[in-house]
């Protein structure tokens, strides 16, 4: 696990230089409208997320089930905590096998339905809001459009990757993407390409990581075994269909209230707030997501071996595990925003940029709101190794709190970046802020009850 971690925080790291390497570029070659257009097209980047809707997060925790021993009958009829799965008879290939069927079928659907939404997207922000943007920024418009439906592609594969602890390949393959969306970020922009050049760099870099991706998967001779189809009875195929339906979709309408909440800021901002004005506020936001992204690299990593945790029984090495990874993020996530507040004025004094930042008040209310869903995340990761989604419906509760609230300020004319920004706060605060560590505080509190009523019986 540990390597996997290295390399994804090297991936990170790439990342992140690979902004700051771009950033004051793209300060000094764009407009402030042309800015504000590119944050917008990053905060549609984490569209892939919804696309996704939970089926790759369920599939890679399926995937460890199996090979943890769970047996395709195991996977059709559901999963109880604290109920030992393993067959005691290895790894059920059948399972593996129709896990990456229904994994194939699944995404070709998600692809058609993503490409129908960003066509919505671009003609509700054209055509309803009214934004003025040149040929070229349609024609960039459309390109990242393409790099998204790509992404999406290529997630397609990270289920069995991440499931089958080759979360390391997954990073490799985003380390080299990187460095193609670098490497023709820097030519095009030399061209003067200016916006349409950096959304063609993102597409080639999208379509390196899907190649990569797919090269990875077909090397895992213990995910795709040669097994005929007919080996599998229809009907338990739709029974796990089914099983897996429902779950994902639990997921993906507790990842789209959060996506609505926490990544949907800025277009609402763009919405409501003159285009002009929210160059800076966006810059801090996605800059926030960065480092969110890669507070959560370690939880990421360890999911299949706390599934295994869980699964095979062992809860004092789940507590801990999970203990010692919430310590680290939290402490990574702190340090990191302290030296983007610090550092993020002088990469604007250097580069001469038109862009204004926030006040420190604002500054503050995204640390606060980034922090939260921070504990969030950690939070229902954790909960969903007992394959319990109950979380997603409160999710979508709040996440459709904030468009009614901000629909409401903006019908009344009380929109602006500091009201915006608390509404986010305080939805989020109410509920799923405090829930879901004081469910997790209470599951660790009913288990360590149940160890030292059984060591009590055991030494009478």
């Amino acid at each position: 696990m540990f390597k996997s971690v290295g390399v994804g925080f090297l991936s990170r790291i790439i990342s992140v230089l690979s902004n700051i390497i771009i950033i004051p570029i793209i300060l000094k070659h764009l407009t402030p409208e042309q800015f504000s257009l590119w944050m917008l097209f990053v905060s549609f980047y984490s569209l892939v997320i919804i696309f996704d809707f939970g089926f790759s997060a369920t599939i890679s925790r399926y995937v460890s089930y199996v090979l943890s021993g769970a047996t395709l009958q195991q996977l059709q009829n559901g999963f109880y905590e604290n109920v030992w799965l393993g067959n005691g008879g290895g790894i059920d290939y059948k399972a593996l096998n129709e896990l990456s069927r229904i994994n194939k079928i699944i995404f070709y659907y998600l692809v058609l339905i993503a490409s129908v939404f960003l066509l919505c997207i671009y003609l509700y922000y054209c055509n309803f809001v009214g934004i003025n943007i040149s040929k070229d920024d349609r024609i960039a418009w459309g390109l990242f459009s393409i790099s998204i439906l790509i992404q999406l592609a290529s997630i397609r594969y990270n289920g069995f990757l991440h499931g089958s602890g080759n979360v390391a390949k997954i990073y490799r393959n985003t380390i080299c993407s990187n460095f193609v969306f670098l490497l023709f970020f820097i030519f095009f922009i030399y061209l003067q390409w200016s916006l349409v050049g950096i959304c063609i760099a993102r597409l080639l870099s999208s379509l390196m990581v899907f190649i990569l991706n797919a090269i990875s998967s077909s090397k895992l001779t213990c995910v795709y075994p040669r097994l005929r189809c007919n080996e599998v009875k229809g009907h338990d195929n739709k029974r796990l269909f089914k099983r897996i339906r429902d779950k994902s979709f639990h997921l993906g309408i507790g990842g789209l209230g959060n996506f609505i909440c926490n990544r949907m800021t800025i277009m609402v901002m763009t919405a409501t707030v003159a285009i002009q004005n929210i160059a800076g506020v966006s810059f801090i936001i996605n800059l926030s997501i960065t480092i969110l992204s890669i507070s959560l690299i370690l939880i990421n990593n360890a999911m299949p071996e706390l599934v295994r945790f869980r699964v095979e029984g062992a809860y004092d090495k789940l507590f801990n595990s999970f203990k010692r990874i919430c310590f680290i993020s939290i402490v990574f996530f702190i340090s990191s925003y302290v030296v983007m507040v610090i550092s993020t004025p002088y990469i604007i004094k250097i580069t001469h940029s038109k862009v204004i930042l926030p006040s420190n008040s604002i500054v503050l209310l995204c640390f606060c709101i980034f922090f939260i869903e921070l504990i969030q995340s950690l939070s229902i990761s954790f909960i969903s190794t007992s394959n319990n989604t109950d979380f997603a419906k409160y999710q979508i509760i709040t996440g459709l709190s904030f468009l009614l609230i901000c629909f409401v300020f903006s019908y009344f004319k009380w929109t602006s970046l500091v009201n915006i920004l608390l509404v986010q706060l305080i939805v989020q605060c109410i509920y799923n802020g405090w829930k879901w560590p004081f469910v997790i505080f209470c599951e660790y509190n009913k288990v360590r009850h149940l160890i030292r009523k059984k060591n009590d019986v055991a030494a009478k």
